[in-house]
């Protein structure tokens, strides 16, 4: 990674992260969400909002998901999500990250939250990005949730929004106890590293 160079995002584990040949001065933040949330957001992101583009594998799943109903596509979500390498990669993060210095933790819910301009300054803080407290105002509100729920998808008519929700929580409108034993099955104590309990 050059001097000066922003890269971003990058889906890898933290030990990949810690591989990657860095300057000695890079910082890097990583935002913690809850697994469960992040299940139903790629549930209907893949199942209709996300644009598919040329993405062929994305139109398989997309196809695969529309031909179920939503208690077996959930289902079927944590399942690829766990083949995907997703939930290895938040454990690994996880129980690895907490000791480096470089590496700053968000959870998501307090970057979206009523105290977002605090978490998002230490954010801007950390990796050394000077931004006077107006231009940091400007630029949350500019790219708030319910600013960017009004922008429809780019896949074209009828595609909906691509920004559902940004909810902390919102599993728990979704899940029924067949995800919730699913899940665990597949997470163990997953929540219980990332500090997020179980909430039902």
């Amino acid at each position: 990674i050059k001097p000066k160079a922003i890269i971003s995002p990058l889906y890898i584990s933290y030990s990949g992260y810690k591989n990657l040949d860095k300057m000695p001065a890079c910082k890097s933040f990583f935002v913690m969400r809850d697994p469960r949330d992040i299940v139903v957001s790629w549930y209907f992101s893949a199942k209709g909002s996300h644009p598919v583009g040329n993405n062929l594998i994305l139109r398989m799943v997309r196809d695969k998901l529309n031909s179920m109903s939503r208690e077996d596509g959930l289902l079927f979500s944590i399942d690829y999500l766990e083949e995907y390498g997703l939930f290895y990669s938040l454990r690994d993060w996880g129980l690895n990250s907490n000791s480096d210095n470089d590496v700053l933790i968000k959870k998501f819910e307090d970057l979206t939250g009523s105290n977002q301009t605090k978490h998002m300054r230490q954010l801007f803080e950390h990796c050394g990005i000077p931004m006077p407290q107006g231009q940091l105002e400007r630029l949350l509100q500019k790219w708030s949730f319910e600013n960017l729920q009004g922008v429809p998808s780019k896949q074209g008519a009828g595609g909906g929004q691509h920004y559902r929700s940004g909810k902390f929580g919102d599993w728990k409108n979704h899940f029924n106890d067949s995800h919730k034993e699913h899940f665990y099955k597949k997470t163990k104590d997953l929540c219980t590293i990332l500090a997020y309990e179980d909430l039902a």
